[in-house]
């Protein structure tokens, strides 16, 4: 099983970091969960004990890893640089 993590980083410049296990079995619904969530307004996070919403209005970037095992198949926007390398 992979690791999932996601990292939001702040426009103030604070991070928060998360990990945490597969939301949806099938790669459908995986498909479908990662275009809800680019579309929303709100990241929100379940954790033990508290419910997190953080405004994508104060968010400067979210990195996410593990979210679906064909990251060629993520339905990302049409203007995405796919298959880039991070120096």
């Amino acid at each position: 099983m992979a690791i999932r993590y996601m990292v939001i980083e702040f426009i103030d410049g604070k991070k928060e970091t998360f990990t945490f296990p597969e939301q949806l079995e099938s790669e459908a619904g995986k498909k479908v969960g990662i275009e809800r969530f680019l579309q929303s307004p709100w990241i929100i996070v379940e954790t033990e004990s508290t419910v997190l919403a953080f405004p994508v209005a104060n968010i400067k970037s979210v990195q996410f890893s593990g979210a679906i095992d064909d990251r060629h198949a993520l339905p990302l926007p049409a203007v995405t640089i796919r298959g880039a390398e991070q120096r």
